[in-house]
């Protein structure tokens, strides 16, 4: 049989797929583990656990705003995920508002947007180079495109 007239071959073989983002859920139980340390800590009466709750909630939000972007929506769980993102800001918005500071006061979400923006940006930094290590692997192909 002629290598060339081999259909599966040249589909399995030679075709290059475009570098796909990865919904991780390791890294979403890594942001919500620090955010139950704050928890935690508050529960004990601790310092710093509005730092790691902060920290906790900034890196769930941005990386799941980064994910629901290069995902186009498709990942339930992700999707999951911002919705619960989206009530955890409405609630801190509304404590400031009402609750006189209840999880946070303004400052506190002035700082959290500060974490959401320094993680968000590093998740797409991150995303951009691995696009780049992939690309450079298969120079070759210039037909390559991310999704």
């Amino acid at each position: 049989m002629d290598e060339k007239n081999d259909t599966l071959d040249d589909f399995f073989v030679s075709k290059q797929v475009a570098y796909q983002f990865h919904f991780s859920t390791n890294i979403i139980i890594i942001w919500l583990s620090i955010f139950a340390i704050g928890l935690i800590f508050e529960t004990i009466n601790w310092p710093f656990y509005t730092i790691f709750k902060m920290i906790g909630s900034a890196g769930f939000m941005a990386y799941n705003l980064s994910a629901i972007i290069r995902l186009k929506a498709k990942n339930y769980l992700n999707n999951s995920f911002c919705i619960l993102s989206i009530f955890w800001i409405t609630y801190i918005v509304l404590g400031i508002m009402v609750d006189g500071g209840k999880p946070f006061s303004k400052f506190g979400l002035f700082f959290i947007g500060i974490f959401f923006v320094i993680i968000f940006i590093f998740n797409e930094i991150v995303y951009k180079v691995r696009l780049k290590v992939y690309k450079s692997k298969f120079k070759k192909d210039s037909s390559i495109d991310e999704i």
